[in-house]
């Protein structure tokens, strides 16, 4: 139960040695290892594959994303587990419309103030159709947003990404 807690759906940033730690902190002193409580180990469950931490790329690989864009920033993620990394400028404190388009199932998350691990809210289906969509009430700033198919295993598609105040 602790690695799901610590794993948050797919939401946790960091190192394998923070997940680690954070884990390790959510351990109740009186929990007790579930080993094979729900029966024996199945192929399907052998042959998953192991989860990975995400993270978001050092400074110098974001695409700068303006603000106020009318039209979209077209992407494409090519491989199955591609993530995509933008990031912009708050220059006034408002509310800002982050938003994805087209007719690939996307994930997003926005990071900030500042911060590429702090994370700020995470969307999947707010937008119109699959797309995601996070509206937020933000302080000037930097702000970073990662994209990625909702199907991290075999998912791929072309979509745009914008940002409105």
């Amino acid at each position: 139960m602790a690695l799901c807690d610590a794993w948050g759906d797919g939401a946790f940033q960091g190192t394998l040695d923070d997940l680690h730690s954070t884990i390790c902190e959510l351990i109740e002193s009186d929990q007790k290892p579930q080993y094979n409580e729900y029966g024996p180990v199945s192929d399907d469950f052998r042959t998953q594959r192991a989860f990975a931490v995400p993270t978001i790329p050092p400074n110098g690989d974001f695409v700068e994303l303006t603000v106020v864009e009318t039209v979209a920033t077209a992407a494409q993620i090519s491989l199955p587990g591609e993530k995509h990394t933008y990031k912009f400028t708050a220059v006034k404190a408002g509310q800002y419309t982050i938003e994805t388009e087209g007719r690939t199932d996307v994930v997003m998350s926005l990071y900030g103030p500042d911060s590429q691990t702090k994370l700020i809210d995470q969307d999947d289906d707010s937008g119109s159709g699959l797309n995601a969509k996070i509206v937020a009430d933000l302080t000037p700033a930097t702000y970073y947003v990662q994209v990625q198919h909702y199907n991290s295993h075999s998912g791929t598609g072309s979509y745009g990404i914008k940002v409105s105040i």
